[in-house]
């Protein structure tokens, strides 16, 4: 049962590597380079590290992972799609605004602990250089979504004031 669901997620993930997160570049705040950068990762620990894990695709980090970029990325694509029905709206932006900051860390977390395992696992101990220097990528990018984050709310406070 919990192979059939890894399976549901891995192709939720390929599919949204190969689709939409180039797509994203039109609708997010963020620099096509973050976007770049952020999908080269994912795809990286998605086609490459996570068949590499014993057992392949279904460890623990992988479907952690998995689950934790699913939730973000199902929340924030639902908030692209009812802004652009309802321009000018913010409860959901408000909504994108609040899980990203929660889910991108732990997402991260997971493909840190991937990579960690496959060191472990394979005995590549360069690996766990890459793993310990994961925090070092993930800060620009974490720094971007709350910079954005906070030029939303920045903006909504002064609409409110102004109102």
């Amino acid at each position: 049962m919990l192979a059939g669901w890894a399976r549901v997620l891995q192709l939720f993930v390929h599919q949204h590597q190969a689709i939409a997160s180039p797509i994203t570049v039109g609708f997010t705040r963020s620099s096509p380079l973050a976007v770049l950068v952020f999908c080269v990762v994912r795809a990286t620990v998605e086609l490459i590290v996570a068949p590499m894990l014993t057992p392949s695709c279904n460890s623990d980090a992988h479907l952690w992972t998995a689950v934790c970029w699913s939730l973000g990325d199902a929340i924030r694509f639902f908030c692209f799609f009812v802004d652009a029905i309802v321009p000018g709206g913010t409860v959901f932006k408000r909504v994108r605004y609040a899980v990203g900051p929660l889910v991108f860390p732990l997402g991260a977390t997971g493909e840190m602990i991937m990579v960690a395992k496959l060191a472990h696992q394979r005995k590549w101990y360069g690996l766990y250089l890459v793993a310990a220097l994961w925090p070092v990528g993930f800060y620009p990018l974490y720094k971007s979504l709350l910079a954005n984050r906070r030029k939303f709310f920045d903006r909504l406070d002064d609409k409110i004031k102004t109102s």
